[in-house]
């Protein structure tokens, strides 16, 4: 058995979350929106795309950017949620024409926990970066030169 890094940061596997949605906590909901869902942790792409698309340049001279949060949360529930009941038609546009409030709520909080990093993840990482050790070979202002050790002469 190997002994793991001490700075070194477990990266927990994707997570995966059922969730049922009934008349009881969606009372007003479409018959078609009521059923089992399936929501998993984004991925880095995936995260980065729902951050791209809720980015909109205010002024390019002085750098301003609004961030529409809807919008934000409109593509961590087309990216998170990847099984739905049957008759509906999951794409943004369902998402945001037709989606009922209460199960758009629900699956929401659900997306939220479940790719928002833990308090021990975030420590670990705000660590590494703080020493320097998150990526070997760069900090958080660019790349570490090379030690005297790993050059070599050219002869």
């Amino acid at each position: 058995m190997t002994k793991e890094k001490k700075d070194e940061v477990k990266v927990p596997l994707p997570a995966i979350q059922d969730v049922k949605i009934t008349r009881g906590v969606a009372p007003y909901a479409p018959e078609e929106q009521l059923g089992l869902y399936t929501v998993k942790r984004w991925n880095w792409t995936e995260k980065s795309m729902a951050t791209q698309h809720a980015t909109v340049e205010v002024d390019r001279q002085r750098g301003i950017i609004k961030w529409d949060v809807t919008i934000y949360y409109q593509y961590m529930l087309l990216y998170s949620v990847r099984k739905y009941p049957e008759k509906v038609n999951w794409s943004l546009d369902f998402i945001k024409n037709e989606l009922d409030p209460d199960v758009g709520d629900i699956l929401q909080v659900v997306c939220v926990n479940l790719n928002t990093i833990s308090a021990e993840e975030k420590k670990a990482f705000l660590g590494q970066l703080s020493s320097g050790t998150l990526i070997h070979g760069l900090t958080s202002i660019g790349p570490v030169p090379p030690s005297e050790s790993s050059q070599k002469e050219e002869v």
